[in-house]
């Protein structure tokens, strides 16, 4: 969603955060990345801090950070990819990007890899984060969807309910409609929209029909 975002909105500033290295390095190898709309960090979402910064300390430290490294001419990829990507245990995203700066959040297939119980924690913090009058987007797996009905015939996938170890070690969590809303609802946020979309999809080379199951939400915070 990222690069149409960027497209559609020329006046549009962005935070891109995610775990993985790997996928922060993508971000800024791409063509389009300009570290003056876009600032991708790396950080853990489930991480708190005692002392977030204010808006205007967030404001100040993204200056900087960004100035640091974005080189003044054009170098390698490798260069300006490394630049600020080692994992820092203050990097959250309260540290970086401040309390009440941002006016949407999208989370799309970010909830379902974290541990449930976390999910009402994390819904606190981007509370915290979006500004009053501000929206977050969610998408995510939901139950029964296809991958979990693979992930209930795998023998040692299943850790809880609905939340399963997949093959490559990662986890993934299936929610339900009224779990997501408790979450966020008990954070402070109104549902906007909440909804479970099904959709059958055919791989047509191999003619095979594949039942997928996904929850899509917008969650407004009013004050």
């Amino acid at each position: 969603a990222l690069w149409p975002l960027l497209r559609a909105n020329p006046k549009l500033f962005v935070f891109a955060c995610d775990y993985a290295p790997t996928s922060v390095k993508l971000v800024r190898a791409h063509e389009e990345y300009d570290s003056s709309r876009v600032y991708a960090f790396r950080a853990d979402i489930t991480r708190e801090i005692e002392s977030p910064l204010s808006e205007k300390q967030a404001r100040g430290d993204l200056k900087e950070e960004t100035r640091q490294h974005a080189p003044e001419k054009k170098t390698s990829a490798a260069n300006d990819n490394d630049a600020g990507l080692a994992f820092r245990e203050d990097n959250t995203i309260e540290s970086v990007v401040g309390l009440g700066c941002v006016k949407f959040i999208t989370a799309v297939w970010v909830l379902s890899a974290v541990e449930p119980r976390d999910v009402f924690a994390i819904a606190k913090r981007l509370f915290r984060v979006v500004t009053p009058g501000g929206m977050v987007f969610v998408r995510d797996y939901a139950r029964g969807d296809l991958s979990e009905l693979r992930l209930c015939g795998s023998a040692g996938a299943r850790i809880d309910n609905d939340f399963f170890k997949c093959g490559d070690g990662t986890r993934r969590h299936f929610f339900t409609v009224t779990r997501l809303k408790d979450a966020f609802e008990r954070a402070g946020f109104e549902t906007r929209e909440a909804q479970l979309i099904r959709r059958k999809i055919t791989n047509r080379k191999e003619q095979l029909d594949m039942h997928r199951t996904w929850v899509q939400a917008k969650f407004f915070r009013r004050s």
